[in-house]
């Protein structure tokens, strides 16, 4: 049955009152994650990794589920000139104490994430600073028959101060990350396993250009500088001693169009280069990664009818070349490359802010009444209030 004359222009009415309700799109982990993290994209989940991004975005109350461990909760509030914020379960920008893991091959505790702290000073002309905290802290003891109780520590601490510079045409971000762990494990009075006290730190910067490619096409700039040490002792049963440091470097740069105002396209080409070096006890290794180029190709897409709406989505595809230089023979170099890609929507109604990543194995798989993999519908889902 059709729809009538009158339910028509009902609709209508009812759409146009949603759009002047919805505000631009600001940011949730669920819209970043449907657009693959594309760094052209500028959103206060960045605040992450350049903590006065939040300054752009003021107070609000979020909720991340991914039904896992990836669930976050958050909140900031303040006036004109401050804001102060608290999150839980925010990711680290650095797990050294997991790196480790996946470099000597051994299972290590994983710190439970504490509180994490922001507070952002606004300055002149949209200029802010900002400094983060994100404490980690972990405890396990084991009583197992017949064998000494074992005590296993795991502390984490990361500190990050950012800085954005504003002006009528460029924007950048700056951020400046110490992270310090510690690590140990005892049993029967004596250490077993632990690591050693050196912190890591990074420096990230993200430069926007506006109306640099015309009027509708702005260019971004981005790029960090990390070195992560990961050193670990093993005492007993026999002592063994591992020290590995992570050098890592990305640029990446980009055009970001709107060709009307309700869609936003934005292409990048990033570098990414890996150094692993260092040794296990006698042997030295040496293990380099390029990822060149990393091709990101993200859209968002509101349309004028359906403005209430937002549906995005993102490919990327990597090129790698591995090269392995054990010090004892075995060198190997591997070409290889991947393809990814992630889809999403948003609802924006009022101050509120819904938005959701489509699970890939839904779409891949199907349901379990086809007899796929029975996946959920959404990977990953936000809500974000403004006040």
């Amino acid at each position: 049955m059709g729809m009538t004359f009158r339910a028509r222009r009902a609709l209508v009415r009812w759409g146009l009152f949603l759009v002047a309700l919805a505000p631009a799109a600001n940011a949730t982990p669920a819209r970043m994650a449907a657009l693959l993290g594309n760094a052209l994209f500028e959103d206060d989940t960045n605040a992450d990794l350049l903590p006065s991004v939040a300054a752009r975005y003021g107070r609000s109350a979020s909720l991340h589920l991914t039904g896992g461990a990836g669930t976050r909760a958050g909140l900031i509030s303040g006036g004109d000139r401050w804001l102060v914020g608290a999150s839980y379960g925010a990711p680290p920008a650095y797990d050294d104490l997991a790196r480790i893991g996946e470099e000597l091959g051994r299972p290590i505790l994983r710190p439970t994430r504490l509180l994490n702290v922001l507070v952002v000073r606004k300055l002149e002309d949209d200029s802010a600073f900002a400094l983060a905290l994100n404490p980690a802290f972990g405890i396990t003891r084991s009583f197992p028959v017949g064998a000494p109780i074992t005590n296993t520590l795991s502390l984490e601490l990361e500190a990050i101060a950012g800085l954005t510079f504003a002006q009528r045409d460029v924007t950048t971000d700056l951020a400046l990350a110490l992270s310090y762990h510690r690590f140990q494990q005892r049993s029967d009075g004596a250490t077993v396993a632990e690591t050693a006290h050196v912190p890591s730190g990074a420096f990230r910067a993200r430069t926007f250009f506006r109306g640099a490619l015309g009027p509708a096409g702005d260019l971004g700039v981005y790029g960090e500088l990390a070195r992560r040490d990961e050193t670990f002792i093993q005492r007993e049963p026999f002592t063994s001693r591992a020290d590995l440091a992570r050098w890592i470097a990305v640029a990446g740069m980009g055009p970001r169009f709107r060709p009307v105002d309700w869609a936003t396209l934005a292409g990048s080409v990033e570098l990414d280069y890996t150094l692993l070096a260092g040794g296990v006890d006698t042997a030295a290794l040496s293990f380099t990664r390029w990822t060149a180029p990393s091709l990101q190709l993200a859209a968002e897409v509101s349309p004028p009818p359906l403005s209430w709406l937002v549906v995005r989505g993102a490919v990327a595809r990597r090129f790698t070349v591995t090269t392995d230089r054990p010090q004892l023979g075995g060198q190997a170099d591997l070409t290889s490359d991947a393809f990814t890609w992630a889809t999403g929507a948003g609802l924006r109604i009022e101050r509120l802010e819904v938005d959701a990543t489509v699970s890939t194995n839904l779409l891949l798989d199907g349901p379990s009444f086809i007899g796929g993999g029975a996946p959920g519908l959404f990977g990953s889902l936000s809500v974000r209030y403004a006040y």
